[in-house]
């Protein structure tokens, strides 16, 4: 258990309006690889009042680490007591449309098209692309389309390679702003970076496991908008279960040849698939100062060995969230590994894809 971290309220410019804060009861934050993240603060009433202008809550980790999220709701009850929330920055990315795609090849890769087509749709929301930082993934993308929503298509688009947006708050000449760059997990479930997390290993205290089924699909018919069908198949000779989606945004007439088109709709496949994959959740309670390190020694998006004896489970799973959880003045950190599954059902009913 560790000393907390510093907590501000920023402006809209993310220029410190208040702080360091010394007064929250407890800070939950959330970070999300295939989605954005989230932060829940308690605070007594009177702050409440204090930071009502503020835009952005920031905490300050002891590891040079910022966490930093849109203030979307405050409350304050006649007990006293008051709760400020919001999602991390990656939401800013939800907050436009794509509206202008811009002129690539279609074998750009895919981390580099994510970036583009960002960057053309970004409209004064004051997020700076960061190529240098950015994995390259080594293969396309599916196109992207007008009007969709840029936050989400980013994330669909990157899911498939294991890969993902990522948008935090760093310094830039010297001024803190959001940043956006692509991240890609490392497989760390063997080899001599193996980052393992069991009962008996001493570094989780409890795991709780959830697999859900229901939606899968492993098999998808894309139909371009001219009527070309492609069969995308990841059924490995498995029992295959089979979906169909109209793809009418992915024209023949955009690309270069048949093969290219045809192509387009193959990934397009890949990245219904990656929505549609068994929901596999193995959440496991951990002590911030428990081996291996979060953020030393594995990431999010990494690949971990997750075990439990008892329930004589083993998986090379994902990370796919990770909370940080501050209480008077002690934190715990718990790692979420897999798909979240109630989160899925909970967008299978919005999009009923």
């Amino acid at each position: 258990m560790e000393k907390g971290g510093e907590l501000f309220f920023l402006d809209e410019h993310f220029e410190p309006v208040e702080g360091p804060v010394e007064e929250c009861g407890s800070a939950v934050w959330s970070e999300r690889y295939f989605e954005p993240g989230s932060f829940t603060l308690t605070v007594p009433r009177t702050l409440v009042r204090r930071v009502a202008g503020a835009r952005y809550a920031q905490s300050a980790e002891e590891d040079g680490e910022i966490l930093c999220g849109r203030i979307d709701y405050l409350t304050a009850d006649e007990a006293g007591e008051g709760e400020i929330g919001g999602r991390l920055l990656g939401a800013l990315l939800e907050d436009r449309v794509i509206a202008a795609i811009p002129s690539m090849a279609a074998d750009t890769d895919a981390a580099e098209a994510v970036l583009s087509v960002a960057e053309a749709n970004l409209r004064s929301l004051g997020v700076v692309i960061d190529r240098e930082n950015s994995v390259t993934i080594g293969e396309a993308a599916s196109p992207a389309g007008l009007w969709d929503n840029l936050g989400a298509w980013c994330y669909a688009a990157l899911k498939p390679f294991g890969a993902a947006p990522e948008v935090k708050l760093r310094p830039v000449n010297g001024v803190l702003v959001p940043v956006m760059r692509v991240i890609r997990g490392v497989d760390r479930s063997a080899g001599e970076s193996r980052a393992v997390f069991s009962k008996s290993f001493g570094n989780i205290l409890s795991v709780s496991l959830e697999r859900d089924e229901s939606r899968m699909k492993n098999a998808v018919y894309v139909e371009g908008a001219d009527g070309t069908v492609v069969l995308t198949d990841k059924s490995g000779g498995t029992e295959r279960r089979e979906t169909y989606k109209k793809a009418a945004d992915v024209a023949r007439a955009d690309f270069a040849s048949d093969a290219a088109y045809r192509a387009a709709l193959a990934r397009r496949g890949e990245q219904i698939l990656a929505s549609r994959q068994a929901a596999v959740c193995v959440s496991a309670e951990s002590d911030t100062g428990a081996l291996p390190v979060y953020g030393r020694d594995y990431a999010l998006g990494d690949v971990c060995d997750v075990a439990d004896e008892e329930l004589g489970v083993s998986f090379a799973v994902r990370l796919t969230g990770a909370d940080l959880v501050w209480e008077g003045g002690r934190a715990m950190r718990i790692p979420f590994f897999g798909e979240e599954a109630r989160l899925i059902r909970r967008l299978a009913d919005e999009e009923r894809i």
